[in-house]
């Protein structure tokens, strides 16, 4: 892999350096394989070098934002996390201790640890194991056709899932060549692209917005095959706006931090089609329209006060995204599911607390429902075939929720519940 800095080529001479002090420092402070880092940078580079440092000494990489307070985004209360690395723009390594007082986590070397939710006080932690990533690049890398003939740009952040996957690893993986903006501004970014005859760009509907307000006279290459959008909702405005000035449509990927990659448009789709479910990707889709996804072996782990899978028993995740397949199969997204309460001041989605109570022994089904719209007090219907105790089922929950989400009442039931029981038609 080539990496550019601008119109910079980067030496392979000199990221081999940043590579070998960075692992040779947290291998001298004890950091052995599977042991989680908390890693941040100011530049793209730089969580580059975390990654590949990461790889070398076998330490799985938990990745936040630059201004995020290491000791602040509670991955220290769910784990025994020692060691936070920030690379600055100068390429200065600076690492500090942390007090992880959580648990010893049993990880492998090659995973990854990304956070979702963070601006909401109580951050979600995704774990991705090297299988994992490795099966949904070679289905992503096969769906785009990305060869080492490529060159790819992000202007999305490598610490977020979607830019660290598609960009960055995808890079890695083919051999690409990635192009990192020196500046991140709208002229400098078309400009860097029309000079590197970029083939592929990835961004986020903000600034493609942005870009489309860029003098005339700067443009893209003929060379340019795709222009991805993801991260937020595109909106009609943005996409008409970024083809009428480039002549080029924007690409939908549709995705989520927990499950990885899920759909792919094409250049001649409608703004609002997500496109088609990528390879080995199952999406179903129940009577109130709801989305339940199956990546089929590419969905991670919460990182709670367990490792939990973030699928149910049946490998499906519930999201709370709502939606339809039109009659070429493309996926649009329709809006968002209304079983979304706020308890205690946090949001709680009962479908995703359902899919954990089946999970536990003897539990064939269970559906949650608000009992009192006032106390927001939570009712458990589940089938079994035996009455369990309440005081089980709560000691079940702590270890996988925390205590607002855990349901007030268990009341045993001979009707159908379940997380499957109203789904009726699926892609793949």
């Amino acid at each position: 892999m080539k990496i550019f800095i601008g119109t910079r080529e980067v030496p392979g001479s000199e990221t081999e350096k940043h590579i070998k002090e960075l692992s040779r420092r947290i291998s001298e402070l004890g950091i052995r394989e599977g042991d989680p880092v908390i890693c941040k940078a100011d530049s793209q580079y730089g969580i580059i070098i975390e990654w590949l440092s990461c790889q070398e000494t076998g330490a799985v990489p938990l990745f936040i934002a630059p201004d995020f307070p290491e000791d602040t985004c509670r991955f220290t209360e769910l784990s025994d996390v020692r060691l936070c690395v920030y690379i600055k723009n100068n390429m200065k390594i600076s690492i500090s201790e942390v007090n992880g007082k959580g648990p010893h986590l049993a990880l492998t070397k090659g995973s990854v640890i990304h956070m979702t939710s963070a601006t909401s006080g109580k951050p979600k932690f995704i774990l991705r194991t090297r299988e994992m990533l490795d099966l949904e690049l070679e289905r992503y890398i096969r769906r785009l056709q990305l060869t080492e003939q490529d060159v790819i740009m992000s202007i999305a952040p490598f610490f977020h899932a979607y830019a660290f996957l598609c960009p960055m690893l995808c890079s890695i993986y083919t051999g690409a060549t990635l192009v990192q903006p020196a500046l991140m501004l709208p002229r400098n970014i078309v400009q860097l692209a029309e000079e590197m005859k970029v083939t592929c760009m990835y961004g986020v509907p903000y600034f493609l917005d942005r870009m489309a307000d860029v003098d005339e006279q700067f443009g893209f290459s003929d060379k340019i095959r795709y222009i991805v959008s993801s991260g937020e909702k595109l909106t009609k405005e943005t996409a008409d706006k970024f083809a009428a000035r480039f002549g080029i449509p924007l690409r939908q990927q549709f995705g989520c931090t927990e499950i990885g990659t899920v759909t792919f448009s094409e250049a001649d789709e409608p703004y609002e089609s997500q496109g088609a479910p990528i390879d080995g990707v199952e999406i179903v889709i129940d009577d109130d329209g709801r989305l339940n996804i199956n990546t089929h072996g590419t969905m991670g782990f919460y990182i709670n006060e367990n490792v939990a899978p973030i699928a149910g028993n049946d490998g499906f995740f519930y999201s709370n995204d709502m939606g339809h397949f039109d009659e070429k199969g493309r996926l649009f997204i329709d809006g968002r599911a209304d079983d979304v309460i706020i308890r205690a001041g946090e949001k709680i989605n009962l479908r995703e607390i359902g899919a954990i109570i089946e999970r536990m022994p003897d539990v064939r089904g269970a559906s949650l429902k608000v009992g009192n719209d006032v106390l927001k007090e939570i009712i458990c219907y589940y089938k079994a075939d035996k009455d369990i105790p309440a005081d089980e089922f709560k000691r079940y929950c702590r270890s996988y929720l925390s205590d607002y989400q855990i349901p007030n009442y268990y009341i045993r039931t001979e009707e159908e519940v379940g997380q499957k029981e109203n789904w009726k038609h699926s892609k793949k």
